[in-house]
């Protein structure tokens, strides 16, 4: 049965064992039933595939289709013509990722559950009737509101909008978040469920090869609106850099929601009367002064103020051209390289965790592994709750690598 589900995929053996992080002719046993499938892999299996252990441990021959063994974005990542093996690939590895932080949660007890009543609560109040753009908006709105994401938010460097907190509020909701470069890769963000079967949880994916913190910002609350209003039909939600799914009034949708989180008209009115700036006379770097204190991007920034009424069409072709980096660098540590933005917060304990020593090594295609996630499995194999064998699987790195990229911290603890 696995050899059929693995078909159904699209996955050749050799690729997936190497994704897992198996070894070949061990894996190829495995799936042709000459040797059976140990039960410490099943639930990975489970989790990675997307479907029951009974199905995986299954040796009736033609038991049941592929269709059904296989869920369906398999069969979405498997059709679509701009996709490259290396998106195939990605999903494996995040769905990997998904198994094991599931596995994280069980061992915190820290199991998040609230997406879904927030999911539902935005169904819920959303006019299925209104049009897609007014369903994007109030469904932003709900969103603010339900989750705490007030405006304006005042700090000691001014008022700002909600890309500092906005990572750690989607996890708290119990949601995956990842982003990671994907160098051969048209996609520019995606989301489907990961999880073993019955406790799937949404997973938003953000590409972050040549794409701006900023960018990001707007692509993770962009596929958190696919989340909650598509992928429970499509399988998946796929988006693609400079190339828009032919699903536009979704797209629309998933825009507004973005933009009425995260650059809503009061924040703007109100870095506006705050830095005494007039829309009708900005410059470079009062145009990245509201993209520092927004953090978002200047496309949406302009958008946003052109939907308010604050400027006029022939104005947000004006604005739209202005070179802002340069002002914005100046403004915001965001704009910053990633080894700049490390060298200048001067991340005490946490410094030595870099891109790179996050970025796993036992699959095939390397992912970047969201830091909140290492730091915790870190953690426990600090405080022995975890060995140092299952640390480096959780990781997806071997144990000789664990202990060279973290083993002050583990000797000496993150003081």
């Amino acid at each position: 049965m696995l050899k059929t589900i693995l078909d159904s995929t699209g996955l050749n053996t050799k690729v997936c064992a190497d994704l897992l992080g198996l070894d070949h002719k061990l894996f190829r046993c495995w799936v042709e039933g000459q040797r059976p499938i140990p039960g410490y892999i099943i639930s990975e299996l489970c989790s990675v595939l997307g479907v029951s252990s009974a199905a995986i441990t299954s040796t009736t021959p033609g038991g049941s289709s592929a269709v059904e063994d296989a869920p369906a974005i398999w069969f979405r990542f498997r059709s679509g013509e701009k996709l490259t093996d290396a998106d195939r690939e990605l999903v494996v590895v995040i769905r990997k990722l998904g198994h094991h932080m599931d596995e994280l949660e069980e061992l915190t007890g820290s199991r998040g559950v609230l997406w879904s009543l927030v999911f539902e609560g935005i169904r819920k109040e959303v006019n299925k009737h209104a049009s897609f753009v007014d369903q994007g908006k109030a469904a932003g709105k709900y969103f603010r509101q339900a989750r705490q994401l007030g405006f304006p938010m005042v700090t000691r460097d001014g008022v700002k909008g909600n890309g500092d907190v906005l990572r750690d509020n989607l996890r708290n909701m119990g949601l995956r978040v990842v982003e990671s470069p994907m160098p051969l890769s048209s996609l520019e963000g995606c989301s489907f469920y990961v999880g073993s079967p019955g406790a799937e949880k949404p997973c938003l994916f953000a590409n972050t090869y040549k794409q701006t913190w900023f960018r990001r910002n707007m692509v993770l609350l962009h596929e958190l609106a696919h989340a909650i209003f598509d992928i429970e039909t499509t399988a998946a939600s796929l988006d693609f850099l400079g190339h828009p799914d032919q699903r536009q009034i979704e797209e629309l949708r998933a825009d507004a929601f973005a933009q009425e989180v995260l650059a809503p008209q009061e924040l703007l009115h109100h870095i506006a009367e705050t830095n005494g700036l007039r829309w009708d006379r900005l410059d470079s770097k009062s145009l990245a002064l509201l993209v520092a204190h927004t953090q978002v991007e200047q496309r949406m920034v302009v958008k946003a103020a052109l939907d308010a009424k604050f400027i006029t069409e022939e104005l947000a072709g004006h604005y739209r051209s202005f070179e802002i980096h340069d002002d914005l660098r100046a403004l915001s540590e965001r704009a910053l390289s990633t080894e700049e933005y490390i060298e200048t917060k001067r991340l005490s304990q946490f410094a030595v965790i870099s891109p790179e020593v996050r970025t796993t090594t036992v699959p095939a295609r390397a992912l970047r592994l969201p830091l909140p996630y290492v730091i915790k499995v870190v953690e426990l194999a600090k405080s022995n709750d975890i060995s140092y064998g299952k640390a480096a699987q959780m990781l997806m790195i071997d144990k000789e690598t664990l202990l060279q990229r973290f083993g002050p911290m583990l000797e000496e603890g993150m003081a």
